[in-house]
């Protein structure tokens, strides 16, 4: 089995923070999880997580107007310039300063960044000497002892215009120095929010926190810009630009919440004129500007809207919603009134997670009661079943994967049925109790639950919902529980572990642990047993004989980071912090185990060793990633993490907010922390191809099917016939197709394609990499009517090598190739269908020949016979 399983997806994260970007095709979004980057393709229907990652959470980004690279900023100021296609940061800059605001110039190549108070433009195409630098300074303003919250590029580059939080917009030059403008100063009474150039010229318009925008016209237009000569006398003759506001609206008017409402995020698209303001009830407003004509005015939520965009076309809207893990994500169509796509994360912890039996679907339960089921090909929830009143501690599928059953801590089982989509069965404690983990026989008849109060584990009916059994054994807290046909296995915290047979209702076999049990699980076969345990260590018995076979000692393996409030050492940490969950792979021959650390780690369960470690993330923003104390943080009060020293309320936005006891909303005694990393739950994909994790930032997927798209080739080769035809001389069949391919012309693929003998095509094809076998794919599809002819045994076995080889990742992206697929198969059904017709008619005409032989050689014989006659 392949264990080079790398993150892939994140689910269960929509989006958390930061601002949010349309690509420029006006499909695609890109938006900040955390320190991670996540892709939503609107057309195609489906989303991925970038492998870049930042120290920090992300606070702003943008991207560049090919859609190629972007850049991002976390929330210590550190940027790093990204390469999208081939997910590599190619840069990094330490701004020293919070940034909250960047945009791309129109052509891409600058950068304005808001740092602080002030502006800095930098290169972002820079050759010198025949090395290439990515990120060079050109220009910096100081404008203001205030941050400078937003800035907008000209469309000739040559201006631009920033608002900051000292309630000022400022006009100022990009890189030349104009005798007419270097910064102009206009005012507004409240903190900037928005300013957007429109028309042809410098004429502007600018949005405030308190609702007013006003509309500013220049008195030059671009071409009438003059450089500074040097001469003081000549460069004061040049007409200085100035500003003139020809308009002035309120805009709080259509918010819905009088005065109340304050302005959080806006979005222009200058060739439609439409102006899109948000505000903090969740109201946003669309208007046609100059004029402010109100176009709509619609709720998307209740929490406060935190950014918004407007794709290419200006007809949808991304937006937004809350920070954190409360956080939803809406693309809107405001033409036709409908969602694009509405996402929405888990509003608290996620503690429980399952694949379904055919591994298409995820079911996630969180402490916010709700059970969230989540495609796995696109990553985007399919349905939220909410009936539950009370956080969800377990989730699991019955074996026809047409049922999911979730158990909370209000005492109830739910079974939600995912064809119509609604809970049709609840099965109920007989008193009140809070139950903790779940399980389900193989049948799908049986369900089983325990309890936290009373120590003991029901057994119900699916069919009835009827309580059929009540096991008693267990002295304290059942941990977790795990079936296997009619075997029943619980592990507890009275360290024992108790085997039952649930159908014969004999009594319970019971087990002396060492330590107090945390998680118990059968294999997939069911011959091993595997208990985890409060000290780490993993004893595996024969379920058949229940007696011990081995042992996996992880306390070594652990390594858990410490807290902000921990001064102790690592070997006194460790006393305090295990591994919590477990699982075992399809095959049984792995073991995954997670825990109180930001490790987790891969075992062989028939070697009892390591074979991997995992890190969940390096996201200092979270508590419990660094390893060691840092005592530059500690103080006679305790750690600086914990002391809220600001007056600024985004300072603390991304910290998790700790309520006190009893208390639900409106806590005046609420504060904010650093989110611990922990692995809360975690279960292998049936296919066991992919696992998936569930950490404090989400549900992390973890495969071995890489879904880069990423050619090498595109870094400088000349694609021209002559170098194919050179590679075809030197043998170097990979490169020459791969040109060939990339230069998309039919008669070259396929002379490249013939010239290749047959004994060199599957290891050309294992070369050629899932990029270029997804275009020869499609070119042997697009082609089908003329290769369908010529050489059938020979385009066959190239059919049949790029199936073999990179057959499942065709499959996991089957919305991209599925026309492929699809005239492939028509091509061999109809050559199939081509060739039985003829081989029946050569095999029709080889009896005719051989009858027409057999008469020919009976009418010889007779005739020899009738000269032998005449003869005599």
């Amino acid at each position: 089995m392949n264990i080079n399983f790398r993150l892939t997806h994140v689910v269960g994260s929509v989006y958390k923070n930061g601002n949010v970007e349309f690509f420029p095709n006006g499909t695609d979004i890109i938006c900040p999880i955390g320190n991670k980057l996540n892709i939503f393709n609107l057309k195609e229907n489906f989303s991925s997580t970038l492998s870049v990652e930042s120290p920090f959470n992300i606070r702003v980004l943008a991207v560049n107007n090919t859609g190629t690279h972007a850049f991002i900023v976390n929330e210590v100021g550190s940027g790093f310039y990204v390469n999208l296609l081939s997910q590599v940061i190619l840069h990094r800059i330490k701004f020293g300063h919070d940034v909250r605001s960047l945009k791309f110039s129109p052509s891409g190549k600058r950068i304005a960044v808001c740092t602080g108070g002030k502006v800095e433009i930098y290169s972002t195409s820079y050759v010198k000497a025949g090395q290439f630098n990515p990120l060079v300074q050109q220009v910096i303003r100081e404008l203001s002892t205030e941050p400078i919250r937003t800035v907008v590029w000209a469309e000739d580059e040559k201006m631009l215009v920033c608002g900051g939080s000292d309630n000022e917009v400022r006009v100022l030059s990009s890189d030349r120095q104009f005798a007419n403008i270097s910064v102009y100063t206009l005012s507004h009474k409240a903190p900037i929010i928005g300013c957007y150039f429109f028309g042809n010229g410098y004429d502007f318009f600018s949005v405030d926190q308190r609702g007013v925008g006003n509309n500013w016209e220049s008195n030059l237009k671009p071409d009438e810009l003059v450089l500074k000569t040097g001469d003081k006398e000549i460069d004061e003759k040049a007409t200085k630009m100035t500003y003139a506001k020809t308009k002035r609206a309120f805009l709080l008017e259509h918010a819905g919440s009088g005065l109340s409402a304050n302005i959080t995020a806006t979005a222009f698209h200058k060739e439609n004129m439409l102006l899109v303001v948000a505000f903090s009830n969740g109201v946003f407003i669309i208007y046609e500007m100059p004029e402010y004509n109100l176009i709509q005015n619609l709720r998307v939520s209740e929490m406060q809207i935190s950014t918004l965009a407007i794709n290419s076309t200006g007809d949808w809207l991304a937006i937004g919603c809350g920070q954190g893990s409360s956080a939803q994500l809406v693309v809107w169509e405001w033409q036709s009134e409908t969602y694009i796509m509405k996402q929405q994360s888990h509003s608290q912890a996620i503690t429980s997670v399952a694949y379904s039996p055919d591994g298409a679907l995820l079911a996630t339960g969180a402490e916010d009661g709700k059970v969230k089921i989540w495609n796995c090909q696109t990553c985007f929830c399919v349905v939220t079943f909410t009936e539950h009143q009370a956080g969800v501690t377990g989730v699991c599928w019955t074996q026809s994967g047409k049922v999911v059953l979730s158990a909370s801590l209000e005492g109830t089982v739910r079974a939600h049925d995912l064809k119509r989509y609604r809970n049709f069965r609840t099965m109920v404690c007989p008193k009140q109790t809070q139950l903790g983990c779940l399980c389900v026989d193989s049948s799908g008849e049986l369900v089983m639950a325990s309890s936290r109060d009373d120590f003991q584990i029901y057994i119900w009916s699916m069919d009835t919902g009827n309580l059929l059994d009540v096991l008693a054994g267990h002295s304290s807290m059942v941990s977790k529980i795990s079936c296997f046909h009619s075997t029943l296995a619980s592990v507890s915290l009275d360290k024992t572990l108790r085997i039952w047979n649930v159908v014969e209702a004999t009594g319970s076999e019971a087990i002396q642990l060492i330590h107090e049990g945390l998680d118990i699980k059968f294999s997939p076969s069911g011959d091993i047993l595997a208990a985890l345990c409060y000290d780490s260590n993993i004893t595996l018995f024969d379920s058949k004989i229940s007696s011990e076979i081995g042992t996996i000692d992880g306390k070594l393996d652990l390594d858990p980071g410490r807290q902000s409030t921990e001064i102790i050492k690592k070997k006194t940490s460790e006393k305090s912090k295990s591994f919590t969950c477990i699982t075992f792979s399809p095959d049984g021959l792995f073991l995954l185990a997670g825990g109180q650390s930001n490790l987790f780690c891969l075992y062989s369960v028939s070697d009892r060793i390591i074979l991997r470690k995992f890190k969940i993330t390096r996201n200092m923003s979270l508590d419990g990633v660094m390893l060691d104390i840092d005592y530059r943080k500690l103080s006679e009060f305790g750690s600086l993490d914990l002391i809220d020293a600001s007056d600024s309320e985004d300072e603390d936005r991304l910290k998790k907010k700790i309520k006190l006891a009893g208390t639900a909303h409106s806590d005046i005694g609420e504060r904010s922390a650093m989110p611990v990393v922990k692995i809360n739950a975690l279960d292998f994909n049936p296919t066991g191809r992919s696992f998936a994790i569930v950490s404090t930032e989400g549900v992390a997927i973890y495969s071995v099917d890489t879904h880069r798209r990423f050619d090498p080739f595109q870094l400088g080769i000349e694609v021209t016939p002559e170098n194919i035809e050179r590679f075809l001389e030197k043998h170097d069949f990979t490169k020459a197709l791969s040109l060939a391919l990339r230069l998309n012309q039919s008669d070259l693929v396929q002379t490249v394609l013939e010239d290749i003998p047959v004994d060199r095509i599957k290891l050309v094809v294992n070369a050629l990499g899932l990029t270029y076998a997804e275009k020869l794919l499609k070119w042997l599809a697009d082609e089908t009517p003329r290769i369908s002819t010529r050489h059938i045994h020979f385009y066959q076995l190239w059919v049949r090598s790029l199936i073999f080889t990179y057959g499942h990742e065709f499959k996991s992206a089957l919305q991209t190739n599925l026309s492929s697929l699809t005239a492939i198969q028509q091509m061999l059904s109809n050559q199939s269908t081509m060739l039985a017709k003829l081989c029946d008619q050569n095999a029709y005409t080889l009896e005719y020949l051989i009858m027409a032989r057999k008469m020919k050689m009976v009418d010889m014989k007779e005739e020899e016979d009738g000269d032998e006659n005449m003869e005599s």
